[in-house]
């Protein structure tokens, strides 16, 4: 049976492991782990994590999930769902409100939906510093610049849709897209 809850310090390696299989690294474990150690969720089977959950901070009374991450030879069990559940208990729990996701694409974007989270927002990546405003002919609700490059964001509701990723993409020049997932933790349901 799986259980989900927050990581004790003896799955930390094992957590670890996860993130950099099946994510970018295990910075974003360590970073939640010196943060809010009791953001960070593992989902066990007997004392094996096979599971992982963490976050970093939001803006005012929100947080962001900076990565999940369930073992493959236990995909499609519900795992990442009944973990992402937990995560949520626990996230309201300390006073958070809402929490936002980011998504490249795939799968992942389903889950999500499947999961309650709406598309708020695109963030492309685009080869070079833009202008403050930043491109014409959309609704740009923050342009970040980081060195060579810049992280545009557009307000969407189109979510999966490919002809709408496709424009937003085309309207900034951009190179890579991610999908931005928003959802309330406030209300009876979660």
């Amino acid at each position: 049976m799986i259980v989900c809850g927050q990581l004790a310090e003896v799955g930390l390696d094992a957590a670890r492991r996860l993130a950099v299989e099946y994510l970018f690294g295990a910075e974003g474990v360590d970073r939640c782990w010196s943060w809010r150690p009791d953001l960070v969720l593992s989902a066990l089977l007997g004392e094996r994590v096979v599971g992982v959950c963490f976050a970093s901070p939001g803006s005012g009374t929100g947080i962001v999930v900076d990565g999940i991450a369930v073992d493959g030879s236990f995909a499609g069990r519900g795992i990442g769902s009944k973990l992402l559940s937990a995560w949520e208990v626990a996230a309201r729990a300390t006073g958070f409100t809402e929490v936002t996701v980011g998504s490249a694409g795939g799968y992942v974007e389903h889950f999500y939906e499947k999961n309650g989270y709406r598309p708020v927002e695109y963030c492309v990546t685009v080869p070079c510093a833009v202008d403050v405003n930043g491109p014409g002919g959309v609704d740009v609700t923050r342009v970040r610049v980081c060195g060579d490059f810049s992280l545009v964001n557009i307000a969407s509701t189109s979510g999966r849709d490919p002809d709408a990723k496709a424009a937003a993409l085309a309207a900034c020049g951009g190179t890579h897209l991610s999908v931005i997932y928003a959802k309330s933790l406030t209300g009876p349901t979660n």
